[in-house]
């Protein structure tokens, strides 16, 4: 699977191995620091990484990283257009601006400048998909 948008460092190659959602949860859990990713065969169902993503990516991950402590990335920006693709979504979905900010704790003028920002991807990727339409506040 092809991410729609390169996300950095090794993220990168988590989102083609194991999905763009996963990538993005690692980032949001893990963002900043290292993380250890056992050895494919000393995976444990109660790992970190299999509560985040699930034992299939964990075991894709594992298989791609296992013994290694990568560096995750931040993703900050990444994060922020899938939640304001979440917004957007919500919006259309009839959420009120109010219940928009309350929900993803920014501002009402914060969330009028998000539903009038121009899109920055092209209208063929539906990055909310993407993301998973999982995009924590």
């Amino acid at each position: 699977m092809t991410p729609p948008i390169d996300l950095p460092g090794v993220l990168s190659d988590i989102a083609r191995i194991a999905g763009f959602p996963a990538a993005l949860a690692i980032a949001e859990r893990w963002g900043g620091t290292r993380l250890y990713v056992p050895m494919a065969d000393k995976l444990e169902s109660d790992h970190p990484l299999v509560e985040v993503v699930g034992i299939d990516a964990a075991r894709a991950i594992a298989e791609y990283l296992g013994g290694d402590r990568p560096e995750i990335a931040k993703a900050d920006r990444y994060m922020t257009l899938c939640r304001n693709v979440l917004i957007r979504t919500e919006r259309a979905q009839g959420y009120s601006q109010a219940a928009l900010a309350l929900r993803h704790h920014l501002s009402e003028r914060q969330i009028r400048n998000i539903l009038g920002e121009a899109e920055e991807f092209s209208p063929n990727i539906d990055l909310f998909e993407s993301c998973g339409g999982n995009v924590s506040a």
